[in-house]
């Protein structure tokens, strides 16, 4: 009904991503939370605050994946939003 870029696809694969997070389906979340910022950044501002969302939780899946090195770059980039 949307299409693959809108905000509904993003916000809708960052919810199950969270839900996949928090069921220990990490490299689904991770992949899931990667998707939805991809769309989120080429549909909105890069400093919008769903940017941000998308780029904290991506880096929440990487540290507990502990892929610390992929982790810090995402999160100081959500932070600086």
């Amino acid at each position: 009904t949307y299409g693959e870029a809108s905000t509904h696809v993003a916000n809708t694969l960052n919810n199950l991503a969270i839900l996949e997070l928090q069921a220990g389906k990490l490299d689904l979340a991770r992949d899931h939370h990667r998707r939805a910022l991809g769309i989120r950044r080429a549909i909105l501002a890069p400093e919008h605050p769903d940017v941000a969302e998308s780029l904290h939780n991506l880096g929440e899946a990487e540290r507990r994946l502990r892929r610390y090195a992929e982790a810090r770059p995402v999160t100081e980039e959500a932070w600086r939003i």
